[in-house]
């Protein structure tokens, strides 16, 4: 950091302000394009999956997809104004509950499937 800012590429104001409170920014500052790939992966596969099980006519499940509906997309509305997976704790929140909504969508659609 020290480097370009003596060759005046970057502002020393950068010392100052080092995190840019943006988790989608964040990930690309610190994994660049694959990084942030990555964070869109992670927040828009579920989202996509609880999304289409919220679709599916099947009232019996839809109340949990759409809860990991609102638990992914209330994530990516807080990634937009801080970094909720810097910290250990909101990451594993995130996974414990999406993998919980998941499974609960999933049993509950086998055992439909069954009867």
């Amino acid at each position: 950091l020290n480097h370009y800012i003596e060759q005046g590429k970057i502002s020393a104001v950068v010392k100052i302000f080092h995190q840019p409170h943006n988790n989608y920014f964040s990930a690309l500052s610190r994994g660049g394009i694959l990084g942030f790939i990555g964070l869109l992966a992670a927040l828009l596969i579920p989202l996509k999956l609880f999304y289409n099980r919220v679709l599916d006519a099947d009232p019996s499940y839809r109340c949990f997809a759409f809860g990991g509906v609102l638990l992914t997309s209330g994530f990516m509305v807080l990634a937009l104004t801080a970094d909720p997976f810097q910290s250990s704790k909101s990451i594993m929140s995130f996974v414990f509950f999406n993998a919980l909504l998941m499974a609960l969508v999933q049993k509950i659609k086998e055992d439909k499937l069954k009867s």
